[in-house]
Protein backbone atom coordinates (compact mmCIF):
# COMPACT_ATOMS: atom_id res chain seq x y z
CA UNK A 1 0.00 0.00 0.00
CA UNK A 2 1.12 3.33 -1.04
CA UNK A 3 2.25 5.34 2.18
CA UNK A 4 3.59 8.06 4.11
CA UNK A 5 5.81 6.80 7.68
CA UNK A 6 5.93 9.45 10.33
CA UNK A 7 8.65 9.38 12.96
CA UNK A 8 7.37 11.05 15.60
CA UNK A 9 8.09 11.66 19.16
CA UNK A 10 5.33 11.49 22.00
CA UNK A 11 6.05 14.85 23.85
CA UNK A 12 6.41 16.59 20.92
CA UNK A 13 4.34 19.85 20.03
CA UNK A 14 5.36 19.29 16.16
CA UNK A 15 4.52 15.62 16.18
CA UNK A 16 0.74 16.06 17.27
CA UNK A 17 0.28 18.94 14.77
CA UNK A 18 1.49 17.06 11.80
CA UNK A 19 -0.22 13.72 12.54
CA UNK A 20 -3.45 16.26 13.27
CA UNK A 21 -2.98 18.07 9.88
CA UNK A 22 -2.53 14.37 8.15
CA UNK A 23 -5.56 12.59 9.39
CA UNK A 24 -7.73 15.91 8.45
CA UNK A 25 -6.17 15.52 5.06
CA UNK A 26 -7.08 11.91 4.90
CA UNK A 27 -3.07 10.79 3.40
CA UNK A 28 -2.76 7.45 4.33
CA UNK A 29 0.34 7.35 6.54
CA UNK A 30 2.05 4.70 9.40
CA UNK A 31 3.50 6.62 12.70
CA UNK A 32 6.32 5.36 14.27
CA UNK A 33 7.85 6.75 17.93
CA UNK A 34 11.66 7.62 17.86
CA UNK A 35 13.38 5.15 20.02
CA UNK A 36 17.20 4.95 20.51
CA UNK A 37 17.03 2.31 17.80
CA UNK A 38 14.90 4.40 15.04
CA UNK A 39 17.44 7.58 16.40
CA UNK A 40 20.53 5.83 15.27
CA UNK A 41 19.21 3.64 12.18
CA UNK A 42 16.78 6.31 10.32
CA UNK A 43 17.02 9.69 11.82
CA UNK A 44 20.82 10.25 11.89
CA UNK A 45 21.75 8.66 8.96
CA UNK A 46 18.74 10.37 6.68
CA UNK A 47 19.02 14.03 8.72
CA UNK A 48 23.24 13.72 10.02
CA UNK A 49 21.53 15.31 13.44
CA UNK A 50 18.53 14.36 15.62
CA UNK A 51 15.05 16.00 14.84
CA UNK A 52 11.46 15.19 15.39
CA UNK A 53 9.31 15.18 13.30
CA UNK A 54 10.75 13.44 10.07
CA UNK A 55 8.15 12.53 7.34
CA UNK A 56 9.22 10.04 4.69
CA UNK A 57 7.46 10.06 1.61
CA UNK A 58 6.23 6.56 -0.57
CA UNK A 59 9.37 7.67 -2.34
CA UNK A 60 11.69 7.32 -0.23
CA UNK A 61 12.38 10.56 0.37
CA UNK A 62 13.06 12.60 3.35
CA UNK A 63 10.99 15.56 4.58
CA UNK A 64 12.00 17.61 8.02
CA UNK A 65 9.96 20.33 9.60
CA UNK A 66 6.25 20.34 9.74
CA UNK A 67 5.75 23.48 6.94
CA UNK A 68 7.66 21.93 4.48
CA UNK A 69 5.95 18.83 5.25
CA UNK A 70 2.61 20.48 4.71
CA UNK A 71 3.55 22.15 1.36
CA UNK A 72 5.01 18.85 0.31
CA UNK A 73 1.85 16.93 1.01
CA UNK A 74 -0.23 19.89 -0.59
CA UNK A 75 1.77 20.04 -3.84
CA UNK A 76 1.62 16.41 -4.61
CA UNK A 77 -1.35 14.43 -2.88
CA UNK A 78 -5.07 14.60 -4.45
CA UNK A 79 -8.34 15.45 -2.39
CA UNK A 80 -9.36 18.94 -0.44
CA UNK A 81 -6.22 20.58 1.28
CA UNK A 82 -6.11 22.16 4.35
CA UNK A 83 -4.40 25.54 2.84
CA UNK A 84 -7.28 28.28 2.17
CA UNK A 85 -8.31 28.98 -1.19
CA UNK A 86 -8.60 32.66 -0.89
CA UNK A 87 -5.18 34.88 -0.35
CA UNK A 88 -7.14 36.54 2.23
CA UNK A 89 -7.28 33.12 4.11
CA UNK A 90 -3.73 32.02 3.50
CA UNK A 91 -2.27 35.28 4.73
CA UNK A 92 -4.45 34.42 7.66
CA UNK A 93 -3.64 30.61 8.09
CA UNK A 94 0.36 31.26 7.77
CA UNK A 95 0.01 34.27 10.19
CA UNK A 96 -1.76 31.62 13.15
CA UNK A 97 0.65 29.07 12.30
CA UNK A 98 3.45 31.10 12.65
CA UNK A 99 2.65 32.66 15.68
CA UNK A 100 1.69 29.02 16.92
CA UNK A 101 4.75 27.62 15.86
CA UNK A 102 7.12 30.06 17.45
CA UNK A 103 5.42 31.40 20.21
CA UNK A 104 2.28 29.16 21.51
CA UNK A 105 4.08 25.47 21.10
CA UNK A 106 7.08 26.57 23.43
CA UNK A 107 4.97 28.14 26.02
CA UNK A 108 2.72 24.85 26.25
CA UNK A 109 6.14 23.02 26.13
CA UNK A 110 7.13 24.88 29.34
CA UNK A 111 3.92 24.46 30.89
CA UNK A 112 4.42 20.77 30.73
CA UNK A 113 8.06 21.14 31.55
CA UNK A 114 7.94 23.28 34.11
CA UNK A 115 7.73 21.04 37.14
CA UNK A 116 11.10 19.47 38.65
CA UNK A 117 9.80 16.04 37.92
CA UNK A 118 7.34 16.12 35.03
CA UNK A 119 5.96 12.81 33.68
CA UNK A 120 6.37 14.07 30.13
CA UNK A 121 10.82 13.56 30.71
CA UNK A 122 9.35 10.01 32.62
CA UNK A 123 7.54 9.28 29.42
CA UNK A 124 9.99 10.42 27.01
CA UNK A 125 12.81 7.99 28.25
CA UNK A 126 10.94 5.15 28.28
CA UNK A 127 10.32 5.62 24.73
CA UNK A 128 14.23 6.34 24.27
CA UNK A 129 15.61 3.32 26.39
CA UNK A 130 12.83 0.60 27.10
CA UNK A 131 15.61 -1.89 28.57
CA UNK A 132 16.73 0.64 31.40
CA UNK A 133 15.77 -0.07 34.80
CA UNK A 134 13.88 2.10 37.36
CA UNK A 135 17.19 3.55 38.55
CA UNK A 136 18.55 4.54 35.07
CA UNK A 137 15.03 5.83 33.30
CA UNK A 138 14.98 8.20 36.18
CA UNK A 139 18.68 9.39 34.92
CA UNK A 140 17.75 9.82 31.63
CA UNK A 141 14.70 11.39 32.60
CA UNK A 142 16.35 13.90 34.75
CA UNK A 143 18.87 15.11 31.96
CA UNK A 144 16.20 15.12 29.28
CA UNK A 145 14.39 17.50 32.08
CA UNK A 146 17.45 19.77 31.82
CA UNK A 147 18.29 19.73 28.33
CA UNK A 148 14.31 20.76 27.11
CA UNK A 149 14.88 23.72 30.22
CA UNK A 150 17.94 24.76 29.15
CA UNK A 151 16.24 24.94 25.43
CA UNK A 152 13.58 27.00 26.57
CA UNK A 153 15.22 29.18 28.47
CA UNK A 154 17.16 30.51 25.69
CA UNK A 155 13.91 31.19 24.20
CA UNK A 156 12.99 33.43 27.14
CA UNK A 157 10.74 31.16 28.83
CA UNK A 158 11.90 30.77 32.21
CA UNK A 159 9.90 30.92 35.60
CA UNK A 160 10.23 34.86 36.14
CA UNK A 161 8.04 34.67 32.63
CA UNK A 162 5.56 32.00 33.44
CA UNK A 163 2.98 34.30 34.92
CA UNK A 164 3.26 36.68 31.93
CA UNK A 165 2.74 33.76 29.53
CA UNK A 166 -0.17 32.05 31.29
CA UNK A 167 -2.25 35.71 31.42
CA UNK A 168 -1.58 35.63 27.40
CA UNK A 169 -2.07 32.24 26.97
CA UNK A 170 -5.51 32.92 28.97
CA UNK A 171 -6.29 36.04 27.16
CA UNK A 172 -5.83 34.04 23.73
CA UNK A 173 -8.65 31.23 24.94
CA UNK A 174 -11.37 33.60 25.17
CA UNK A 175 -10.51 35.16 22.00
CA UNK A 176 -10.76 32.03 20.87
CA UNK A 177 -13.56 31.23 22.58
CA UNK A 178 -15.69 33.86 21.10
CA UNK A 179 -14.53 32.92 17.80
CA UNK A 180 -15.52 29.74 18.14
CA UNK A 181 -19.27 30.44 19.12
CA UNK A 182 -19.84 31.67 15.33
CA UNK A 183 -17.60 29.34 13.30
CA UNK A 184 -17.22 25.49 13.20
CA UNK A 185 -13.15 26.19 12.78
CA UNK A 186 -10.77 29.39 12.95
CA UNK A 187 -11.09 30.60 8.96
CA UNK A 188 -14.93 29.03 8.39
CA UNK A 189 -16.54 25.61 7.91
CA UNK A 190 -13.52 23.41 6.98
CA UNK A 191 -10.47 22.68 8.82
CA UNK A 192 -7.07 24.68 8.01
CA UNK A 193 -3.25 24.09 8.12
CA UNK A 194 -3.98 27.41 11.50
CA UNK A 195 -6.16 25.01 13.11
CA UNK A 196 -3.75 22.32 13.54
CA UNK A 197 -0.73 24.55 14.58
CA UNK A 198 -3.21 25.88 17.07
CA UNK A 199 -5.07 22.97 18.61
CA UNK A 200 -1.32 20.98 19.41
CA UNK A 201 -0.71 22.98 21.91
CA UNK A 202 -3.52 23.59 22.90
CA UNK A 203 -4.58 19.57 23.69
CA UNK A 204 -1.22 19.55 25.43
CA UNK A 205 -1.61 22.24 27.86
CA UNK A 206 -5.30 20.61 28.25
CA UNK A 207 -4.10 16.93 28.77
CA UNK A 208 -0.85 17.40 30.58
CA UNK A 209 -1.21 20.57 32.78
CA UNK A 210 -3.58 21.56 35.38
CA UNK A 211 -3.81 25.20 34.01
CA UNK A 212 -4.99 23.75 30.95
CA UNK A 213 -7.44 21.57 32.09
CA UNK A 214 -8.81 24.39 34.46
CA UNK A 215 -8.77 27.30 31.68
CA UNK A 216 -10.62 24.44 29.24
CA UNK A 217 -13.07 23.40 31.87
CA UNK A 218 -14.87 27.20 31.60
CA UNK A 219 -14.53 27.56 27.51
CA UNK A 220 -17.31 24.91 26.40
CA UNK A 221 -16.96 25.96 22.44
CA UNK A 222 -12.76 25.78 22.53
CA UNK A 223 -13.52 22.47 24.19
CA UNK A 224 -15.57 21.27 21.51
CA UNK A 225 -13.06 22.43 19.35
CA UNK A 226 -10.55 20.49 20.43
CA UNK A 227 -13.11 17.45 20.69
CA UNK A 228 -13.50 17.80 16.86
CA UNK A 229 -9.46 18.33 15.66
CA UNK A 230 -8.47 15.59 18.14
CA UNK A 231 -10.53 13.45 16.46
CA UNK A 232 -12.27 12.51 19.61
CA UNK A 233 -15.83 14.64 19.10
CA UNK A 234 -18.55 14.60 16.82
CA UNK A 235 -18.24 16.59 13.72
CA UNK A 236 -21.35 19.36 14.30
CA UNK A 237 -24.05 18.80 12.29
CA UNK A 238 -25.00 22.08 12.28
CA UNK A 239 -23.75 25.25 11.41
CA UNK A 240 -23.23 28.63 13.55
CA UNK A 241 -24.98 31.47 13.04
CA UNK A 242 -22.67 33.18 10.28
CA UNK A 243 -19.38 31.81 9.42
CA UNK A 244 -18.50 34.42 6.82
CA UNK A 245 -18.00 37.10 9.36
CA UNK A 246 -14.50 37.75 10.71
CA UNK A 247 -14.76 39.60 13.15
CA UNK A 248 -14.38 37.32 15.65
CA UNK A 249 -11.48 36.31 13.42
CA UNK A 250 -9.67 39.95 13.46
CA UNK A 251 -8.83 39.41 17.59
CA UNK A 252 -7.42 36.48 17.47
CA UNK A 253 -4.91 37.55 14.39
CA UNK A 254 -4.19 40.94 16.37
CA UNK A 255 -3.03 39.09 19.12
CA UNK A 256 -0.76 36.54 16.84
CA UNK A 257 0.24 39.63 15.29
CA UNK A 258 1.34 41.40 18.61
CA UNK A 259 3.12 38.26 20.21
CA UNK A 260 4.94 37.10 17.28
CA UNK A 261 5.98 39.78 14.57
CA UNK A 262 8.13 41.76 16.20
CA UNK A 263 10.73 38.76 17.16
CA UNK A 264 10.32 37.29 14.05
CA UNK A 265 11.41 40.80 12.47
CA UNK A 266 14.34 40.73 15.09
CA UNK A 267 15.23 37.47 13.85
CA UNK A 268 14.97 38.36 9.52
CA UNK A 269 17.34 41.35 10.87
CA UNK A 270 19.98 38.91 12.80
CA UNK A 271 20.03 36.59 9.63
CA UNK A 272 21.37 39.50 7.79
CA UNK A 273 23.85 40.69 10.31
CA UNK A 274 25.11 37.23 10.54
CA UNK A 275 25.77 36.92 6.90
CA UNK A 276 27.11 39.90 6.89
CA UNK A 277 29.62 38.54 9.42
CA UNK A 278 30.06 35.17 8.19
CA UNK A 279 31.01 36.11 4.40
CA UNK A 280 30.62 33.07 1.74
CA UNK A 281 28.88 30.86 4.26
CA UNK A 282 25.19 29.77 2.88
CA UNK A 283 24.55 27.30 5.91
CA UNK A 284 23.32 28.79 8.89
CA UNK A 285 23.15 27.32 12.26
CA UNK A 286 20.75 27.18 14.43
CA UNK A 287 20.94 30.45 16.73
CA UNK A 288 21.94 33.58 14.72
CA UNK A 289 22.00 35.74 17.75
CA UNK A 290 19.36 37.08 20.38
CA UNK A 291 17.18 39.90 21.38
CA UNK A 292 18.25 42.61 24.17
CA UNK A 293 15.94 42.27 27.11
CA UNK A 294 15.79 45.93 27.35
CA UNK A 295 13.45 45.90 24.25
CA UNK A 296 11.44 42.69 25.09
CA UNK A 297 8.28 43.16 26.73
CA UNK A 298 9.01 40.44 29.46
CA UNK A 299 12.89 41.71 29.65
CA UNK A 300 14.31 38.60 28.39
CA UNK A 301 16.55 38.07 25.94
CA UNK A 302 15.62 35.37 23.11
CA UNK A 303 17.12 33.41 20.72
CA UNK A 304 16.90 34.40 17.10
CA UNK A 305 16.93 30.76 14.78
CA UNK A 306 16.73 30.80 10.98
CA UNK A 307 13.40 29.10 11.19
CA UNK A 308 11.66 32.50 12.74
CA UNK A 309 13.32 34.56 10.25
CA UNK A 310 11.63 31.84 7.14
CA UNK A 311 8.59 31.82 8.76
CA UNK A 312 8.30 35.83 8.16
CA UNK A 313 9.84 35.34 5.11
CA UNK A 314 6.24 32.51 4.19
CA UNK A 315 4.16 35.60 5.43
CA UNK A 316 5.49 38.41 3.31
CA UNK A 317 5.83 36.41 0.07
CA UNK A 318 1.77 36.06 -0.02
CA UNK A 319 1.84 39.61 0.54
CA UNK A 320 3.92 40.31 -3.04
CA UNK A 321 0.29 39.12 -4.97
CA UNK A 322 -1.88 40.28 -2.36
CA UNK A 323 -5.83 41.34 -3.07
CA UNK A 324 -7.61 43.53 -1.48
CA UNK A 325 -9.27 41.25 0.90
CA UNK A 326 -5.80 40.24 2.16
CA UNK A 327 -4.48 43.80 2.47
CA UNK A 328 -7.84 44.70 4.73
CA UNK A 329 -6.81 41.47 6.93
CA UNK A 330 -3.53 42.33 6.85
CA UNK A 331 -4.04 46.12 8.16
CA UNK A 332 -6.81 45.08 10.65
CA UNK A 333 -4.68 42.56 11.93
CA UNK A 334 -1.84 45.30 12.79
CA UNK A 335 0.25 44.22 10.17
CA UNK A 336 0.20 46.63 8.62
CA UNK A 337 4.59 47.60 8.71
CA UNK A 338 4.31 44.68 6.87
CA UNK A 339 4.71 46.99 3.67
CA UNK A 340 7.44 48.50 4.51
CA UNK A 341 9.65 45.86 5.44
CA UNK A 342 11.67 43.06 3.11
CA UNK A 343 14.01 41.18 4.42
CA UNK A 344 17.95 41.94 3.86
CA UNK A 345 19.00 38.63 3.01
CA UNK A 346 15.94 35.58 2.62
CA UNK A 347 16.65 31.80 3.30
CA UNK A 348 15.72 28.49 1.58
CA UNK A 349 14.96 25.15 3.74
CA UNK A 350 16.93 22.65 1.37
CA UNK A 351 18.30 19.11 2.41
CA UNK A 352 17.26 19.97 6.02
CA UNK A 353 18.76 23.00 6.13
CA UNK A 354 18.28 26.32 6.40
CA UNK A 355 20.43 28.53 3.81
CA UNK A 356 20.78 31.84 2.32
CA UNK A 357 19.83 33.10 -1.33
CA UNK A 358 22.52 34.75 -2.85
CA UNK A 359 20.08 38.33 -3.47
CA UNK A 360 21.76 39.91 -0.83
CA UNK A 361 21.80 44.29 -1.84
CA UNK A 362 25.27 45.74 -0.86
CA UNK A 363 23.75 49.01 -0.63
CA UNK A 364 20.48 48.08 1.85
CA UNK A 365 20.69 48.83 5.35
CA UNK A 366 19.76 47.71 8.59
CA UNK A 367 16.41 48.11 9.17
CA UNK A 368 15.67 49.97 13.02
CA UNK A 369 12.75 46.63 13.72
CA UNK A 370 12.25 48.47 17.32
CA UNK A 371 10.86 51.68 15.79
CA UNK A 372 9.08 49.16 12.74
CA UNK A 373 7.29 47.08 15.08
CA UNK A 374 6.55 49.77 17.61
CA UNK A 375 2.65 49.66 17.90
CA UNK A 376 2.55 45.79 18.14
CA UNK A 377 5.51 46.41 21.52
CA UNK A 378 3.13 48.77 22.71
CA UNK A 379 0.26 46.02 22.36
CA UNK A 380 2.18 43.31 23.77
CA UNK A 381 3.29 45.61 26.89
CA UNK A 382 -0.56 46.74 27.43
CA UNK A 383 -1.66 43.22 27.33
CA UNK A 384 23.46 11.64 19.07
CA UNK A 385 21.83 10.21 22.17
CA UNK A 386 23.09 12.60 24.73
CA UNK A 387 22.80 15.58 22.51
CA UNK A 388 20.20 17.63 21.05
CA UNK A 389 17.47 15.09 22.76
CA UNK A 390 15.41 18.58 23.82
CA UNK A 391 14.57 18.41 19.82
CA UNK A 392 12.94 15.32 20.77
CA UNK A 393 10.20 17.68 22.19
CA UNK A 394 11.00 21.11 20.54
CA UNK A 395 11.61 20.10 17.22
Amino acid sequence: MRHYRLITSPESIASLKIRMYLQWRNVAFRETSASRLTLKSEILPRLKRIDIPVLITPSNETVQDTRSMIDHIEAREPGEGLIPDDKAGRFASRLIEMFADDWLAPTASFAVWSSEAPPAARNLAATLYPEHDDAMLDRAAKRLHAQVRARLGRQGLIDKTWPSRAARVSELAELLETRLESSRFLLGSQPSVADCALAAPFLFLWTETPFGAELLSRLPNLTRWMHVMSGSGLRPSAAPADETDNSTLIPVLRFAAEQSLPHALGAAEAVADWAASHPGIINLPRSVGNSAPKQDPENVSREYAPTTAWMLQRLLDLLDEADDDTLEIRDASGCAMLEKYRPRRTLRHEHHRFRLNIDADPDDEPIDIHTLAEPLLKARKRAVETRDLERLVLG
